[in-house]
């Protein structure tokens, strides 16, 4: 599991570009970011990496790379 498979993964989800997004992206800042998104990303995650997030643990992350770190640990 690395970064890019991971944003590459985010942004098919919400229907962006890879391009459009970084580690450094605020993700609550996006276009088209809702509640509804945040519930299909957290399914994502379990589907796709194995790692059920609490709604706590998504609360904590600021940017994609944080969220991508509390997958890793979760992960390990």
């Amino acid at each position: 599991m690395n970064i890019a498979d991971f944003l590459e993964k985010f942004a098919d989800d919400l229907g962006c570009g890879r391009d459009e997004i970084s580690a450094e992206t605020r993700f609550r800042e996006l276009p088209g970011w809702t509640s509804l998104q945040a519930l299909m990303t957290l399914s994502m995650i379990e589907e796709e990496f194995g790692v059920l997030l609490k709604s706590d643990d998504f609360k904590k992350s600021e940017t994609l790379g944080e969220l991508f770190q509390i997958i890793c640990d979760r992960h390990s």
